[in-house]
């Protein structure tokens, strides 16, 4: 069973790029938003996979059950792929996936 944590980090504490609380590494994907690492299942340039008619679909779908969570206003450019608590849920992070992949070293 995973686990999923996300927490909007207040804002007079201080964000990491990434931080560990309680034996817990968090990594930070914009905004206040941070997940817990070992959730993410994947980083995606959300250019590349916008071109795509079944990720499209796939995208809809999640928006459709309530499992797309737009982490900022602006455009986005990262599609972040974690799980809650056995359930796939996708986040639109302002961040570029190259910076959040090199934040942790992460390699998907």
């Amino acid at each position: 069973v995973f686990i999923f944590f996300i927490f909007p980090v207040g804002k007079n504490e201080r964000c990491e790029k990434t931080e560990k609380r309680g034996g817990i590494l968090y990594l930070h994907i914009g905004n206040d938003f941070v997940l817990n690492e070992q959730d993410i299942i994947g980083v995606f340039d959300f250019d590349h996979i916008s071109e795509s008619p079944a990720t499209m679909e796939y995208l809809k779908n999640l928006e459709k059950d309530n499992r797309l969570i737009a982490v900022s206003e602006e455009l986005p450019k990262a599609f972040v792929l974690a799980v809650t608590e056995g359930m796939e849920v996708g986040y639109l992070s302002p961040l570029a996936a190259r910076t959040i992949q090199n934040r942790k070293g992460l390699s998907f």
